[in-house]
């Protein structure tokens, strides 16, 4: 990974910490120090992505669109169950154990989570594992159809600033430090040049929830990018 932003690196992310950093303390030098010690630590803690060619493997089998069922497509039948997964595996097992325990799981499954302590956890058991971090914008404040999460003012803001403060952070600092291999975006937030931009970085992105027709044809035909959806078999209103 690059630090220059043309090659999907740091450089816009850093140079505005620097700025932020100048403002503060207002010194040149001690903002410089700053910024480039938060950089050296981010390279000395952060994980190589899996490589791209397994990454494709899984999202984008013989190059073609993946569509991904939701919760084992939870609309089509009752969630974790062999009618919705078609397998059961032990969820008191590790995940670290699982992947040696079935080793296929490699090259055909992702971890995501939309916790990034869990995904970067995830990466330190296990480099070769493919992992994602997922996130839906305003996530903090809001509930998933829109409506405030809080009905006191302070406590309504202050949770608006978080959810300003964490999409910046996965879109600029996070991904990097726990090398992703793709990012799976609430579908609202999905256009061509967002795809580009996290292409630049080598990331692939996966759209939630896509549950109609016209919308899984506009991804597959016109965005070529995979998406997870509820339903394999028909339209269904989305799962918050």
């Amino acid at each position: 990974m690059w630090l220059w932003e043309d090659q999907g690196g740091l450089l816009g992310p850093f140079s505005f910490v620097l700025v932020v950093l100048l403002v503060v303390t207002r010194s040149p030098f001690n903002a410089c120090v700053l910024t480039g010690s938060l950089y050296i630590l981010l390279r000395l803690f952060s994980f190589e992505p899996v490589p791209s060619r397994r990454v494709l493997q899984v999202l984008k089998p013989r190059d073609r669109v993946s569509a991904i069922a939701h919760r084992g497509g939870s609309h089509d039948a009752p969630e974790n169950t062999l009618a919705a997964i078609r397998q059961v595996v032990q969820a008191s097992a590790a995940l670290k154990n699982i992947y040696m325990e079935f080793p296929q799981l490699y090259n055909n499954s992702m971890v995501c989570s939309f916790l990034p302590e869990v995904i970067y956890k995830m990466r330190q058991m296990d480099q070769k594992v493919i992992t994602a971090l997922t996130h839906r914008p305003w996530s903090l404040s809001h509930t998933g159809d829109g409506k405030p999460r809080y009905n006191v003012f302070w406590k309504q803001s202050m949770f608006v600033v978080l959810d300003i403060l964490l999409d910046w952070s996965m879109h600029n600092v996070l991904w990097y430090l726990c090398g992703i291999s793709a990012f799976l975006m609430q579908k609202d937030f999905v256009s061509p040049d967002y795809l580009k931009k996290w292409s630049a970085k080598g990331i692939q992105v996966v759209s939630w929830t896509v549950n109609t027709f016209d919308e899984k044809n506009y991804y597959e035909s016109h965005l070529g990018s995979s998406y997870i959806t509820d339903s394999m078999l028909e339209d269904c209103a989305p799962h918050f």
